[in-house]
């Protein structure tokens, strides 16, 4: 494995454009309650981790900075955690700062080593969370159609097929009373005495 190199970016958040940074930053994120996750809207990589571009040439993870905003200094080489365990999140209150180690046991309580459930609400890149996937269901239910759903979810089509037809958000789906028709095949009518091919 690769070795992780800690860049300082606290600095920046002690100059002068240091509101803009910030207000820049919020922007960037669909704020709750204080114990709601607070969902990044911005760039993310494969994972769900959000990135901000706290200066031209200086990229920060967004958990980190939401991090470093709310305790007003740098984490330094240390990792900023999630409690919620959910990647997209920027709520400082869910933040903590922890070792290589303490990432490690909580991949490992949380399911999320390598070989861990990644399907779902699990899966850090997704693009929807249950209270969406509910509102996917019902959609569902009432016979809005998958094109419907996505314009007014702001997701993709294929998002909503995928779920529509249990290939994505399975057990979720189950869970919130979603079942999958099942698949048939299509009568193809020949004249009589023709065999197919």
């Amino acid at each position: 494995m690769a070795e992780r190199v800690y860049k300082p970016f606290y600095h920046h958040l002690e100059s002068p454009n240091a509101e803009a940074i910030k207000v820049r930053f919020w922007e960037k994120v669909e704020i709750g309650s204080p114990e709601d996750c607070w969902r990044w809207t911005a760039k993310a990589n494969s994972k769900g981790y959000g990135f901000f571009k706290i200066a031209s040439y200086h990229q920060v993870a967004a958990h980190r900075l939401s991090w470093a905003i709310h305790n007003r200094r740098d984490p330094g080489d240390l990792l900023t955690l999630h409690n919620c365990d959910n990647p997209q999140c920027v709520n400082p209150v869910h933040l903590r700062l922890g070792t290589d180690l303490d990432n490690m046991e909580d991949k490992m309580s949380r399911g999320r080593h390598r070989n861990g459930d990644r399907k779902g609400a699990k899966n850090g890149a997704n693009k929807l969370d249950l209270a969406t996937l509910a509102q996917v269901i019902a959609g569902f239910q009432i016979g809005l159609s998958n094109t419907e759903i996505a314009n007014r979810l702001g997701v993709s089509h294929a998002t909503i097929s995928l779920i529509r037809l249990g290939k994505s958000w399975t057990e979720d789906s189950a869970k919130l009373g979603w079942k999958p028709k099942p698949k048939f095949k299509r009568a193809v009518s020949r004249p009589s005495g023709e065999r197919g091919i």
